[in-house]
C-alpha cells in the first residue's frame, strides 16, 4: 500500500467513526473538533497535490497537522464553557440522556392538529417526519424537568408580562415564567413583547420612542385597573420574592440591554444564577452575555423559517428582487440550521433550547437531550397538544394559559414515572 492510499483509508476511517453513534458516547466534542478540522484543512490545502505529497513523504502529515491545530485552538477561545451544574440542575431539575426505542416508523401526520398553519410546508418537513412508533425512555422514573412555564407570564390568565400574571402563576403553582424584555427611549429594560404599544395599551407609539416616565403612566389592563408596564428589575425582584424560576427572552440586541441584563445577575448573584435564564433568537446577544458571565444558564428559541418572518419582499417588488431576497432567505436558513444542530449550542455552552412545538418529534428530541440540553416547546394551549408533548415526547412547554393545567400535570407525572418503570 502507498501512502497516499494509506492516508486516504486513514480519513475513510475517521470519518465513518464521526458517522457512527458509537463515537457520540466515547469521543468528546472537542476531539470530534480536532479529527474534523484535520480533515477540512488537508482537503483544503492539499487537494489534488499528489507530487507534493510524494515530496514531503512522512511529513505530510506535519504540514496539515499545524494549521489544523492553530484553527483548533483558535475555535476553542472563543467557545464558552457551560455553566456550574448546580445553577442548571436547580433551575431545569436533574435530567438523564434518554433512550429512544420503538421501530423507526415515519408517520404521514402532523403532530399536533389544533392550529390549520401547522399544514405549511415550512413545518412539514419536521412535524410530519414524526414516527408514532417509537418512544423515549428515561434510566430512573426520577429525572424529568420542570413541564410548565408561563410564557408572558401565561397573558391569557392575567396582562401579559405583568406583575400580576407572575403572581398569577406562582398562586396556581407554576414554576417557571417567561417574560420578554424590550429598551425604552431612555434605555430603561421593561417587559413588554411588540415594537410597539398599541396592542397592549391602545397607544400607537413605538416602545424605543418613548421613555420610561411616560410608559409608567399607561394601563396595560382593564380587568385589572392600574396595572402597569414593570420594569425588569421589578420583575425579577418579584419572581425572587415568589421563589419562581424565570426566562429572559430577549428582544432587543442593543447592547445598553445586554449590559442591564448582566448587571442584574451580578447583582443578585447564587439568587439570579439559580432561578434565571435568558433566552434569544439570536446566537450573537446569548453569546454576548455568557461572554462577559460564563454563570448565566443560556438557552435559545428555534422554528423554521424563522428569517421568513415577516415577509421579505413587498408589494410592488420586481419579480428578480423578490427572487433574490427568497433565495437569501433560504440561505440564511438553512446556514442557520445547520449552527443551531451542531455549533450554536456547543460554542456558547447552551443548557436548553426552546423549540416551535410544530417541530417537535421524537427523534429531534432524542437527539437534543443526548447533547445534554433541555428541550422546551412554545406555545402550547391546546390541551391535547400538552397531552401530547408530556406524555409522548416527554417534555415540557410555555403556555399563555394555565386553567388546564390542574388536570394536565398530574396525568403526565403519573404515566412518566409509570412508563419509565415498566420499560426499563
Amino acid at each position: 500500500m502507498d501512502l497516499d492510499s494509506g492516508i486516504a483509508l486513514i480519513k475513510f476511517g475517521l470519518f465513518k467513526l464521526l458517522q457512527t453513534k458509537f463515537s457520540f458516547h466515547f469521543i468528546s466534542s472537542w476531539t470530534k473538533l480536532l479529527l474534523l478540522s484535520l480533515i477540512v484543512v488537508e482537503n483544503l490545502v492539499f487537494v489534488n497535490s499528489v507530487n507534493f505529497v510524494n515530496i514531503l513523504g512522512v511529513h505530510y502529515i506535519l504540514v496539515f497537522a499545524i494549521p489544523s491545530s492553530i484553527l483548533f485552538i483558535l475555535i476553542l477561545q472563543f467557545r464558552i464553557s457551560v455553566p456550574k451544574r448546580k445553577y442548571v440542575d436547580n433551575i431545569f431539575g436533574v435530567e438523564a440522556k434518554p433512550w429512544l426505542i420503538g421501530e423507526d416508523k415515519v408517520h404521514d401526520e402532523s403532530a399536533c392538529q389544533c392550529h390549520t398553519h401547522q399544514s405549511s410546508r415550512g413545518y412539514k418537513k419536521f412535524a410530519r417526519r414524526a414516527s408514532i412508533n417509537r418512544s423515549l425512555i428515561f434510566p430512573t422514573n426520577r429525572e424529568y424537568s420542570h413541564f410548565v412555564i408561563g410564557h408572558r407570564g401565561a397573558g391569557l390568565n392575567a396582562p401579559e408580562n405583568s406583575i400580576s400574571a407572575i403572581k398569577r402563576c406562582a398562586a396556581r403553582g407554576c414554576k417557571m415564567v417567561e417574560f420578554d424584555v424590550s429598551l425604552t427611549k431612555d434605555f430603561v429594560p421593561v417587559l413588554f413583547h411588540d415594537d410597539n404599544l398599541l396592542r397592549i395599551t391602545g397607544v400607537d407609539r413605538s416602545i424605543s420612542e418613548i421613555s420610561w416616565g411616560e410608559l409608567k403612566t399607561i394601563d396595560i389592563s382593564d380587568k385589572y385597573p392600574g396595572e402597569r408596564v414593570p420594569t425588569l428589575e421589578e420583575a425579577v425582584e418579584t419572581c425572587l420574592a415568589l421563589g419562581l424560576r424565570f426566562i429572559i427572552d430577549i428582544k432587543d440586541e442593543n447592547d445598553k440591554l445586554i449590559d442591564a441584563i448582566v448587571n442584574i445577575f451580578q447583582r443578585y448573584n447564587d439568587k439570579a444564577y439559580e432561578k434565571g435564564v435568558v433566552s434569544s433568537f439570536y446566537f450573537r446577544v446569548i453569546y454576548k452575555i455568557r461572554a462577559r458571565d460564563p454563570n448565566i444558564v443560556g438557552c435559545m428559541a428555534w422554528r423554521p423559517l424563522f428569517y421568513a418572518l415577516p415577509p421579505v419582499y413587498k408589494r410592488g417588488d420586481s419579480f428578480f428582487v423578490r427572487h433574490y431576497r427568497k433565495m437569501l432567505v433560504t440561505l440564511m436558513y438553512t446556514v442557520n440550521d445547520l449552527a443551531m444542530n451542531y455549533i450554536y449550542w456547543w460554542m456558547i455552552g447552551l443548557s436548553a433550547i426552546l423549540v416551535h412545538k410544530d417541530a417537535l418529534n421524537v427523534e429531534l428530541v432524542h437527539k437534543l437531550r443526548q447533547r445534554g440540553l433541555r428541550v422546551y416547546a412554545w406555545t402550547v394551549n391546546c390541551p391535547v397538544e400538552k397531552q401530547y408533548l408530556l406524555n409522548k415526547l416527554q417534555v415540557g412547554y410555555l403556555t399563555d394559559t394555565l386553567d388546564a393545567e390542574h388536570s394536565v400535570l398530574p396525568v403526565a407525572e403519573t404515566w412518566l414515572c409509570n412508563n419509565n418503570e415498566n420499560e426499563v
